[in-house]
């Protein structure tokens, strides 16, 4: 029997999935397309600022799977990283 996720898991990992996508979007070099959907980044391009994009949307993804699997090391994870970021 699948258990039915509450409705703030739901809301909660869908906001970090919607956050994953527009940081991969605002990964890539094509800032026109960027601008129509209205994502801004911050204009730091250089090598650690792209290290440290792709190794949040990764571990945003991860955190997000955990959340919907119902972990208790996700809720922690979604927490802390949304306080500090």
């Amino acid at each position: 029997m699948k258990r039915k996720l509450p409705m703030i898991v739901i809301f909660i990992g869908d906001m970090s999935l919607i956050y994953a996508a527009l940081m991969i979007i605002s990964i890539s070099p094509m800032k026109s397309i960027m601008e129509k959907i209205g994502v801004y980044p911050i204009p730091i391009y250089n090598f650690l600022d792209g290290a440290l994009r792709v190794l949040s949307v990764i571990f945003l993804l991860t955190i997000a799977y955990g959340y919907f699997k119902l972990k208790k090391w996700a809720y922690l994870e979604i927490i802390i990283y949304n306080v500090f970021f």
